[in-house]
């Protein structure tokens, strides 16, 4: 299931990659397999989805990450 909530992430529907992010944040720990991909959404030209996937990265609890959100 994982690979494609990944694959939606590039989607080109902007909505999709929020609404990916933000099911993935609710996964929470489970998701630190995806933060490399949460980081990469964080440079997205829409700033609701960088807001997304930044909100879903502190929620991954993955403190090696903390250094893109701030």
């Amino acid at each position: 299931m994982l690979p494609a909530l990944i694959q939606a992430l590039y989607d080109q529907d902007k909505g999709v990659p929020w609404y990916v992010a933000d099911a993935l944040g609710q996964i929470g720990k489970g998701a630190d397999e995806v933060a490399p991909n949460l980081i990469q959404l964080l440079q997205n030209e829409d700033k609701d989805c960088r807001r997304v996937a930044a909100r879903a990265l502190g929620q991954a609890g993955e403190g090696a990450k903390v250094q893109y959100l701030i």
